[in-house]
């Protein structure tokens, strides 16, 4: 059903001393590349479709704004959401006609990102070179460290990612040879 934030704010104060959990949900509207979503409010097992106060789906820009709407009509908004976005088919990239070409253009654009990221490990590795012994220094030079180590990590991580998808690519851009 649908039903405007205020609506739903009776709704949910009426509910939430039995179940102080809401899920929200958000589908994109179909055809829009701007990634427009609508909400919706489960509460109790009943769904409500966020609107206007004219009775239009309303459409939001970011799971953020559905929140601080919602938020606003409701006396106690503290809390923990479920929140689940659903995009079907809407960014799905085109299939490239062809698919040599395609896949010997994403090598050279991974490659780049790569050589990027191998630049981020190198400086990375350089600030870990200069923390030599932080890991037994002041709680602040050990958090520091610590936070370093953890962003090579996924820079590492990552380089691995794009190794792997430029071995897809190959095989792909070899296959048509």
């Amino acid at each position: 059903m649908r039903a405007t934030p205020r609506s739903i704010a009776v709704a949910l104060s009426a509910a939430r001393a039995l179940n102080p959990n809401v899920a929200l949900s958000f589908a994109a509207v179909a055809k829009d590349k701007g990634l427009k979503f609508t909400g919706v409010v489960t509460i109790g097992g009943n769904d409500y479709t966020v609107a206007n106060p004219n009775g239009k789906e309303k459409t939001f820009t970011a799971v953020d704004d559905m929140v601080k709407v919602l938020a606003s009509h409701v006396p106690v908004a503290s809390g923990d959401y479920d929140i689940k976005v659903k995009t079907g088919t809407l960014l799905l990239k085109a299939i490239p006609v062809d698919m040599v070409k395609a896949a010997t253009a994403e090598i050279a654009r991974l490659t780049t990102i790569k050589t990027g990221q191998t630049a981020v490990k190198t400086e990375l590795e350089a600030q870990l070179a200069l923390m030599a012994g932080w890991e037994n220094g002041n709680p602040l030079q050990v958090q520091r460290k610590a936070a370093v180590e953890a962003q090579k990590s996924v820079v590492v991580d990552d380089i691995a990612a794009i190794d792997a998808e430029i071995l897809v690519q190959q095989g792909i851009a070899g296959a048509g040879v």
